[in-house]
């Protein structure tokens, strides 16, 4: 199967698409055919070891020191059951989910995941690429507004960035929750010297 990899850190050219093996799954686990990933902050950190101030040394140490220890990219995925472990009883053969990855390599045709890890059935109503979206900026946006924001209804929230990877949650999310979003216009102006 085809997977994108990179043995070392560094810029997006250090990517590349690989043939590698199957994953084989355990008794626990599912077989997903990857029908769509997504790359977000956490994957290009992680690929350049860009890791923000103090987390540059635990961020190396967990992911490599000197070179990534695991080669196989992404943690963002939707796709169908292909296959399922002898001790699966969540999912089934042709089941459209969705999810993310901890261990990474979601960035290939096949993912091997525990059925207990973050995945959960997909909405027929949702594209594999929008289910795919979800799982870190759905998330970052609802941890943000609730735990952080402590968001109620009928707030007002100004979400700067409301076109973003979070952003866009937010703001169906802070809606959902019955605030109030006021739109904020950009003007952009261009010089002409």
């Amino acid at each position: 199967m085809r997977a994108l990899t990179y043995s070392h850190y560094g810029p997006p050219d250090v990517v590349g698409i690989e043939d590698v093996p199957k994953p084989e799954i355990g008794p626990n686990d599912v077989l997903v055919r990857v029908m769509a990933s997504g790359v977000n902050t956490g994957d290009w950190r992680v690929r350049a070891a860009d890791f923000p101030g103090i987390m540059v040394v635990p961020g190396r140490l967990m992911f490599g020191l000197t070179k990534p220890r695991n080669r196989r990219l992404g943690t963002e995925f939707a796709g169908t059951i292909a296959a399922v472990g002898t001790d699966t009883t969540r999912f089934a053969v042709g089941d459209r989910v969705f999810g993310f990855s901890a261990k990474g390599g979601a960035s290939a045709e096949y993912l091997a995941i525990d059925q207990d890890a973050a995945i959960a059935p997909m909405s027929s109503t949702l594209s594999f690429e929008e289910a795919a979206a979800l799982p870190f900026g759905g998330l970052a946006a609802l941890a943000f507004l609730t735990d952080f924001g402590a968001l109620k209804a009928d707030q007002d929230v100004l979400i700067v960035g409301a076109s973003g990877g979070v952003g866009v949650y937010a703001v169906q999310i802070a809606k959902a929750f019955g605030a109030r979003v006021p739109s904020v216009p950009i003007i952009v102006r261009h010089s002409t010297g």
